[in-house]
């Protein structure tokens, strides 16, 4: 029976990503309603709205690698019941807020709460799957945050429209709240009783942490596919940044092209990620390296495209958005399927979390470099370096793994498991 099969007959995975589908639609639709809220309703200054996507980031980023270490100590279905919840009353309580300080509050707690949930996720995902069917399953869990990202804001925007900004609340609440309720549904955590030294004080969590560290610094290439991924990350977020201000120098160019270029990349990751549940990945490297030029060559091209005239130009310029998602998949999932693979379920927490933690902050730092590189360099230039230093970290990736070939995997695959266990 195939990977695809299996998985249908899997019912605690159907369970898992029917709370990841409720989370993530909620997660989007979340976003789209609390800058519509600090936007229009109390009218936030540009540095405001910067706070409040700050507000959001940093604790993903100083909480995340902790509340890994935490799912691989306790009970991690009993984690993400307990971040859904929260995330459900946070969002509840955001029907209250009276000004832009108290909204800052709620999204800390509610970014708080949510940074204990992926973590969480992935390490029940390594428990229910049985490494054969993962790639598949790591797919399906991507197509879900990719296809999220595209229709989430799209029924926000709707319920807006429709209705209010506050009518969105009730309903992000629900999905947390149904989302969490779902959750009792799992099995129990089968690696719960092995577990042994339970965390005793600070010093303790802090090791547990740098284990993970030194477990992603051991095995060649999972620390690769990281930092490639960050500086994907980085690059993809300085382009999302600054597209308004490069739409804008189009000849002619409508404000409703720059939705159409995020959804032309949103569809290129989703495609992608379809794509990938469909294949069996031997060489992750390749991935890694093709992915990451492809972004490159993508960021990178559209000043040139931007700078032609010709009916042409759009369609040029939606293709460009759409490889570049593309490209950003072919890094961010396979990388994600490799953790799963090789990253012992005692350890998927804090790994996950560490990953989480590194890829939230090369989105913030994408979002700072680009306004510094258009401000400096102007938004064309900034395209175009950007777009160059991932196609040149591509080939140096290339010129640093000539002759391991595809067995580096197959080193790292056994040798990281056997120096943790040990």
């Amino acid at each position: 029976m195939n990977a695809e099969n299996r998985l249908a007959l899997n019912r605690p995975f159907f369970i898992l990503m029917g709370s990841q589908i409720l989370s993530s639609f909620g997660d989007w639709i979340q976003v789209l309603a609390v800058l519509s809220l600090a936007g229009f309703q109390f009218q936030a200054s540009p540095l405001e709205m910067s706070a409040l996507m700050m507000c959001f980031a940093v604790p993903v980023i100083g909480i995340t690698p902790f509340a890994g270490v935490l799912a691989d100590r306790y009970n991690r279905k009993t984690i993400m019941i307990t971040s859904e919840i929260g995330r459900s009353c946070t969002a509840f309580l955001m029907l209250f807020a009276e000004s832009i300080w108290s909204l800052y509050v709620l999204l800390f707690l509610l970014s708080s709460f949510s940074s204990f949930f992926v973590p969480a996720k992935n390490g029940k995902l390594k428990e229910i799957v049985s490494e054969p069917h993962m790639q598949k399953a790591v797919s399906v869990s991507g197509m879900i945050d990719n296809g999220s990202k595209i229709i989430g804001p799209a029924i926000a925007g709707g319920l807006i429209a429709a209705f209010s900004i506050h009518v969105s609340f009730y309903v992000n609440a629900a999905l947390f709240l149904l989302s969490g309720l779902l959750l009792f549904a799992l099995p129990k955590d089968p690696y719960l009783e092995r577990r042994s030294g339970r965390l005793k004080s600070p010093v303790r969590l802090i090791e547990d942490f740098t284990q993970g560290i030194v477990f992603i610094q051991k095995n060649r290439l999972l620390f690769t596919g990281l930092t490639v991924s960050f500086f994907v990350i980085l690059v993809l977020q300085i382009a999302d940044s600054q597209i308004v201000v490069l739409v804008r120098e189009l000849p002619g160019a409508p404000a409703e092209l720059i939705g159409t270029c995020m959804s032309a990349s949103g569809a290129g990751m989703l495609l992608t990620t379809a794509f990938l549940g469909k294949i069996v990945i031997r060489s992750f490297l390749r991935f890694f390296i093709g992915g990451s030029m492809m972004l490159g060559i993508s960021i990178g091209s559209a000043p040139f495209i931007a700078g032609l005239a010709g009916e042409w130009l759009h369609v040029l310029f939606l293709t460009v958005f759409f490889f570049a998602g593309a490209g950003f998949s072919l890094v961010y999932i396979p990388f994600h399927i490799l953790a799963q693979q090789t990253v012992p379920a005692s350890y998927t927490g804090r790994i996950f979390g560490t990953i989480q933690s590194a890829t939230t902050f090369g989105s913030v730092a994408g979002m700072g470099c680009g306004g510094l590189l258009a401000e400096w360099a102007g938004v064309k230039n900034a395209f175009i370096f950007s777009g160059s230093l991932l196609a040149v970290l591509g080939a140096a990736v290339i010129m640093l793994s000539k002759g391991r070939g595809t067995t580096i995997v197959t080193e790292n695959h056994t040798g990281t498991e056997r120096q943790t266990e040990g």
